[in-house]
C-alpha cells in the first residue's frame, strides 16, 4: 500500500500524466488513461499510433509523471519514452516484469508483476489487476473530490447520449430473440 500512496501523490502533484505501453500492453496502457481521465484532467495517452510516441512526448517536463507499462521483450518505443522522461526530469512509474527491466531504470517507482502463461503469448492478467486497483485506489485517495469527478463526467457522458438506456437495449433484445 505504501507504493500506491507514494504513486498517488505523485500524480496528485504532476502537472500533466503520460501514459505509455506498446503492442501487448497497449490495452493495459489505454484502460489506465481512459479509467484516469474520468477523475483526473491531466492523463494523456502516448499510443505511439503511426510512430507517434516522440511527438505525444515532446511537452514532457520535470513536474510531469510518466507511467511506462512493458513486459521481455520490451518494445523499443516505451523504452526509449521512459528514458525520455528519466532525461527530461520527469518522474517514472514503470510496471514491468523485472527489476532489471530497462523500463525500471531510472523509475521513482517500479511495480513488478509476473506475466508468466502457458501459452505462447505472456499474459497481461495481472497489469490490468494491477491497473484497476490503481484506479480504485486513487479514487479512494482522492475522496469526495475525485467522487465528485467521477459524478460530473458521468453526467457528461449522459448528455452525450454515450450509453444505451434501459428501455433501448429490453426492446432491443426483444426485437431480436422474436426474429
Amino acid at each position: 500500500a505504501t507504493e500506491l500512496t507514494d504513486l498517488a501523490n505523485m500524480l496528485g502533484n504532476a502537472r500533466r500524466i503520460y501514459v505509455v505501453g506498446m503492442r501487448k500492453c497497449y490495452p493495459v496502457a489505454n484502460y489506465l488513461q481512459y479509467a484516469c481521465r474520468m477523475f483526473y484532467d491531466n492523463v494523456v495517452l502516448a499510443s505511439g499510433v503511426a510512430a507517434t510516441v516522440a511527438d505525444d512526448l515532446r511537452d514532457v517536463q520535470s513536474d510531469d509523471v510518466l507511467i511506462a507499462i512493458g513486459f521481455e521483450a520490451y518494445s523499443r518505443g516505451t523504452v526509449r519514452a521512459a528514458q525520455h522522461a528519466v532525461a527530461t526530469g520527469a518522474k517514472l512509474v514503470a510496471i514491468t516484469d523485472h527489476s532489471l527491466s530497462p523500463l525500471s531504470r531510472g523509475a521513482a517507482l517500479s511495480f513488478i508483476i509476473a506475466n508468466d502463461s502457458p501459452s505462447f503469448f505472456s499474459s497481461i492478467s495481472a497489469a490490468m489487476a494491477l491497473a484497476e486497483t490503481i484506479v480504485a485506489f486513487l479514487v479512494a485517495h482522492g475522496g469526495e473530490e475525485a467522487v465528485e469527478c467521477l459524478r460530473r463526467t458521468e453526467r457528461h457522458l449522459e448528455s452525450f447520449g454515450i450509453y444505451c438506456n434501459e428501455d433501448e437495449w429490453v426492446t432491443r433484445r426483444r426485437t431480436c430473440s422474436d426474429g
